[in-house]
């Protein structure tokens, strides 16, 4: 047991660092790090060359052939070695432990939108509005699968950040060396009128406070465009930074004491505390049993472990620079706001057909990924899946199917955070005006439906409750998510929350069919008022996981799409009985495009 628990994920989050012992206490503290050791899972690191880490972490860190060499040469086997393991070397006074308590497993971050920001102006001089850059931060903690915004941060908060970092680190140290080779841009000068003769709008248009010459106007467009660009390349400067200091428990060598220290920064700096303390999760998943319970929780525990797998996979050179390379390739394409009124104008259906074409690329990046993960992976997720922690679901994991569905979902999400987050605003932009009339049309037809009853809906059985908690999972989980597999998630959530629901408030005595549930669903969705419902629809569809467009996803997908047409089609002018007729359609001749 006791060699069972050195190999839990937890000693990596152990660092050895220089500190004197002196005569009696030091015999003290080798007691009571051998005693932590033999009973707590949380246990001291190994020396590199301990036989007692598993071989692929040697290769992960080392590489194979530096981890082989290293591994010949373990041959500590005795009792007296492997206690030696968990003690300070001998004729050594600089080794003790440091437990990294309340530092963060895994954190994502992105910078995902950077603004002008007006802080006022000097009535006493005539500098006018005073501006600065402001930075929009998406965090992501997946330990516990919570998402949050930062606080606004500025350019000075990201250059006190960067020195706090390296005045703390030894110089010899690989993170020092890699921070200080990171390109740290300047904070770009923010054009004005009395500088510059021109003038940039809080929301990117320029000012026309008074009438320029066709020549200002062409100079004041080049330099917003030199403006826009150079706030761009400050924003992925100031994200590469920040990212390099999340993984830097993993990354940094050697270990330092300030290693924790730097790593709470980094989670103060990302309003950590505050995203953790957010109690507005529902809690939708009821059991009847306890042991189901204990299987569900087991389930979402070694789902999160194999995403931290994979996020400390993104932490690789090779996986940075593969994702990096796509990901400002994308950006580049993406079309700036004047040419998406071009083609929007000029072609009909040209910005669709982009829209499309770019998040087809996307899709076929994110499949590529995954499954490069889990055929190269393989056997280190099935390792994690064979611990004893997990053992309330391993009989579930002799299941292929189960567990297929099981790891991918969780390499999914991470490779989605990894490569979609970056890309939402360029998606968003497309999808946004590709489909604002659509959109505005099923807005102005949502606003109308919430003051209809459920009886107009040719909804049979009422619920009292109005199905307020299957609108409350879509706008919260699909409106306001971020991640399109959490949307998916959620969509599935909130079809099973309608059968608990109405099996609760009618007594369990009818099984609700197909015919009966798209009334519902198509209620819940008008009463749940997403945001662009249309655009949203085409992204769920596009960038849905292949395997997932079977089955109940699948399904229930096919039900949203439903749900989404059936708004569009309506018409609001007809009498009650030709408006909603289109409400008695099966839900089973809804297809799902799985093209």
């Amino acid at each position: 047991n006791n060699i069972e628990d050195v190999e839990d994920e937890s000693n990596l989050l152990y660092s050895s660092i220089s500190k004197k012992y002196d005569g009696e206490n030091q015999q003290k503290s080798e007691d009571n790090i051998l005693r932590k050791a033999t009973c707590t899972p949380s246990t001291p690191t190994l020396p590199f060359d301990s036989p007692l880490i598993p071989m692929a972490y040697l290769q992960a860190f080392y590489g194979d052939r530096q981890a082989r060499e290293i591994r010949s040469k373990s041959n500590l086997t005795t009792s007296f070695d492997l206690e030696s393991q968990f003690s300070p070397r001998r004729n050594s006074d600089d080794m003790a432990w440091i437990p990294l308590h309340g530092i963060r497993k895994g954190l994502s971050a992105r910078i995902v939108n950077s603004f002008v920001e007006s802080v006022g102006s000097n009535p006493t001089t005539n500098d006018g509005i005073k501006s600065r850059i402001a930075y929009t931060i998406w965090v992501y903690d997946i330990e516990s699968g919570r998402e949050w915004y930062a606080p606004i941060r500025y350019w000075k908060d990201f250059s006190d950040l960067r020195e706090a970092a390296l005045s703390s680190l030894p110089t010899n140290s690989n993170v020092h060396r890699e921070l200080s080779m990171l390109k740290f841009a300047k904070d770009p000068a923010i054009p004005n009128e009395n500088n510059s003769g021109w003038s940039v709008a809080v929301f990117g248009s320029p000012s026309m406070s008074s009438p320029m010459s066709t020549l200002q106007q062409r100079r004041r467009k080049r330099k917003n465009d030199e403006f826009d660009e150079a706030r761009q390349q400050t924003s992925q400067s100031l994200e590469e930074f920040l990212r390099e200091l999340l993984g830097i428990i993993y990354t940094c060598h050697p270990l330092h004491t300030s290693t924790a220290e730097i790593a709470l920064y980094v989670q103060s700096f990302l309003g950590v505390d505050a995203g953790l303390e957010d109690r507005s999760e529902l809690d939708i998943h009821t059991f009847e049993n306890p042991s189901d319970r204990l299987e569900d929780e087991t389930q979402q525990l070694l789902k999160r472990s194999i995403q931290r797998y994979s996020w400390r996979i993104f932490l690789l050179h090779t996986m940075k620079a593969i994702v990096k390379d796509f990901v400002d390739a994308a950006r580049a394409r993406g079309p700036k706001l004047h040419e998406i009124e071009s083609m929007d104008v000029d072609t009909k259906g040209s910005l669709k057909a982009r829209a499309m074409e770019e998040l087809l690329q996307i899709q076929k990046f994110l499949d590529q990924l995954v499954d490069l993960i889990l055929d190269g992976c393989s056997n280190d997720l099935q390792s994690i899946a064979e611990r004893r922690e997990y053992f309330p679901i391993h009989k579930n994991l002799a299941d292929e199917t189960y567990w297929d569905r099981l790891v991918r979902e969780a390499v999914r999400e991470q490779v989605e955070i990894e490569v979609y987050v970056p890309l939402r605003s360029v998606v968003s932009r497309l999808l946004v005006n590709g489909w604002r009339h659509e959109d505005m049309e099923v807005h102005f037809k949502i606003q109308e439906l919430r003051k209809r009853p459920q009886g107009m809906f040719r909804i049979e059985k009422t619920s009292p409750s109005h199905w307020q908690s299957v609108a409350r999972i879509l706008k919260q989980g699909v409106g306001m998510s971020t991640l399109p597999c959490v949307k998916l998630r959620a969509i599935v959530d909130a079809a099973r929350e309608i059968s608990r629901l109405h099996e609760r408030e009618h007594n369990g005595q009818e099984l609700l069919g197909a015919d009966e549930f798209l009334p519902i669903f198509i209620f819940c969705v008008v009463r749940a008022e997403m945001e662009r419902p249309c655009a949203l629809s085409i992204l769920l569809q596009t960038l849905c996981d292949r395997i997932n467009r079977i089955g109940e996803i699948g399904y229930f997908l096919a039900s949203f799409e439903a749900a989404i047409a059936h708004i569009k089609e309506i018409d609001l002018t007809e009498d009650r009985d030709d408006m909603l007729s289109f409400l008695t359609v099966p839900l089973t001749e809804v297809p799902l495009n799985d093209e």
